[in-house]
């Protein structure tokens, strides 16, 4: 049996657009809202503690914050200042040292979503404590060396692939500084984790392409004299 027109083999074009479309790989490009989305972490995280600090605390307080179940664990080591009444609230910084961690981390555990967990997380106990206890003006220079540092790195196209020397020439150029070591450490574990990737999966990208792939294929066609059935093929009625 022969065609007896040209007529568009649907079924054929729609096999091609769909080839088209899966051939195209996920689309990956520079996000520069990247940089101002970490930056934010890190104002979160430095918020959180300049919100504590600003704070008055009693041993009420402390003992209450203890009671949760997640900080029941410092509860053995936090020494509590035997000079003041339970009901006497003293300003963050009289507090001893345990008592501050204290309020820290019932601070952390009461943030909201996962920003400031995460960089809570890649600090060591030594770090919290000199951030718990710089004054304002070191405290704001570290936040500011930070930034720049933020800014100078996510400013540049860094893949996936690219991250660990990226994390590894930072931290060479933290070593360079000149600050304190306490300084360097805290700085280098806060970047370990607000360095990412800028160049990420685009949903929106990756679907465009495949669309352009897609509406690219040009129909198929069965020509006028084209067989379409061998003579002897039968043909069921389904």
């Amino acid at each position: 049996v022969q065609a007896p027109v040209t007529i568009e083999d649907t079924e054929q074009t729609e096999i091609n657009r769909e080839r088209a479309r899966s051939s195209v790989p996920d689309a990956y490009v520079f996000q520069p809202a990247i940089l101002e989305q970490q930056v934010e972490q890190a104002e979160e995280f430095f918020n959180l503690i300049y919100s504590i600090r600003e704070n008055e605390y009693s041993t009420v307080d402390i003992n209450e914050m203890l009671e949760d179940s997640v900080l029941s664990n410092l509860m053995d080591i936090t020494s509590i200042d035997s000079q003041r009444t339970e009901a006497q609230s003293v300003p963050f910084g009289q507090l001893e040292d345990t008592e501050q961690l204290v309020v820290y981390n019932q601070a952390v555990l009461a943030s909201e979503g996962d920003s400031v967990r995460e960089l809570d997380e890649s600090l060591s106990v030594d770090s919290i404590t000199t951030l718990l206890t710089v004054n304002n003006e070191a405290l704001n220079q570290l936040q500011q060396q930070i930034n720049d540092l933020l800014a100078s790195v996510l400013s540049s196209e860094i893949e996936s692939t690219d991250l660990n020397q990226i994390l590894s020439d930072v931290n060479q150029y933290i070593s360079e500084l000149d600050i304190d070591s306490e300084s360097k450490g805290i700085i280098s574990e806060l970047m370990q984790e607000l360095v990412v990737p800028t160049v990420v999966f685009s949903e929106s990208e990756t679907e465009k392409r495949r669309e352009e792939a897609e509406n690219a294929v040009q129909p198929s066609y069965i020509l006028q004299g084209q067989i379409i059935v061998q003579e002897g093929h039968i043909i069921n009625q389904t």
